[in-house]
C-alpha cells in the first residue's frame, strides 16, 4: 500500500458524502493519558428534540464524546470520561438512543476516574435546546449487574421500553427499565460469555452464546 490503513483520518470522527469523499472531520485528541485513541465501534446518531443532528462516539481512552452531526469540525459539544482508559481494547461499545426517553445507553466496563459513574450500564438523559445537554439518568453498578475486570462493553439495545444488555464474560442479559434502570429479569448463565448485542425481533429476545456454547436461544417478551 501506498499509504498506512490509518493515514489522514486515524482516530478520526468521519462524516461522509454519498460517494465516500470526507465532507467533515474530527479528532477529539487525548483528554486522558491512554496511547489507544481510536474508536471501536461506529458513532450512535440520533436527534432530541429541539436539538441539532448528533452523534456519540465511545473511544478508547473511555470517553464518550457528543458531536454536532451539522459541526463535526468544530469539536465536540460535550465530553465525558465514563470508564479508565486503557490499552486492552475493552472500551469499544456504542450506545442505544431511545427517541421516546431522549435518553443513551451505554455500558462502562470500569469505573469512571471523575466520579461520573460506576462500572456497568448507565442512562444517560439528553436534555432540550439549547444546551441539549448530557446528564446521568440512572447508573446499574456492579452491585446490581454482573461487571468484570478486561470486560468489553457489549453495546445495549432498547425495545419498547425495556433495555437489554449483556455483560460479556459475565454470561448474562439483563433487561431494565429505560426509564429508571430497574433491573427487570436476567438470564442465567449461558456459559462460555455474551459476546454479541442481543436482538429483538416480532416480540422475541434473540441471544447468540459465546465461547464453548455455539447456541441461539430465543425468549418471549
Amino acid at each position: 500500500m501506498a499509504s498506512p490503513e490509518n493515514a489522514a483520518f486515524g482516530d478520526h470522527v468521519v462524516k461522509l458524502t454519498t460517494t465516500l469523499a470526507v465532507s467533515d472531520s474530527s479528532a477529539p485528541g487525548n483528554p486522558g493519558t491512554n496511547t489507544d485513541l481510536d474508536f471501536g465501534a461506529t458513532a450512535t446518531l440520533f436527534q432530541p428534540p429541539g436539538c441539532p443532528p448528533m452523534l456519540a462516539a465511545f473511544q478508547k481512552s473511555g470517553h464518550l464524546f457528543i458531536y454536532n452531526r451539522n459541526n463535526i469540525g468544530a469539536g465536540p459539544m460535550h465530553t465525558m470520561q465514563i470508564s479508565q482508559s486503557t490499552n486492552h481494547g475493552t472500551n469499544v461499545g456504542l450506545p442505544a438512543y431511545d427517541p421516546k426517553l431522549n435518553q443513551l445507553y451505554i455500558a462502562a466496563p470500569t469505573d469512571s476516574p471523575t466520579g461520573f459513574n460506576n462500572a456497568g450500564l448507565l442512562g444517560l438523559a439528553i436534555s432540550g435546546a439549547p444546551a441539549c445537554a448530557v446528564s446521568r439518568q440512572w447508573q446499574q453498578p456492579k452491585a446490581g449487574i454482573n461487571r468484570i475486570d478486561g470486560n468489553p462493553a457489549i453495546p445495549p439495545i432498547v425495545a419498547n421500553g425495556v433495555v437489554y444488555y449483556a455483560d460479556g464474560v459475565g454470561s448474562h442479559v439483563y433487561a431494565l427499565d429505560a426509564a429508571t434502570g430497574q433491573i427487570r429479569w436476567s438470564t442465567s448463565k449461558i456459559q462460555g460469555g455474551i459476546f454479541a448485542s442481543p436482538m429483538v425481533v416480532n416480540g422475541q429476545l434473540y441471544i447468540a452464546g459465546g465461547g464453548s456454547d455455539h447456541t441461539l436461544r430465543a425468549f418471549g417478551l
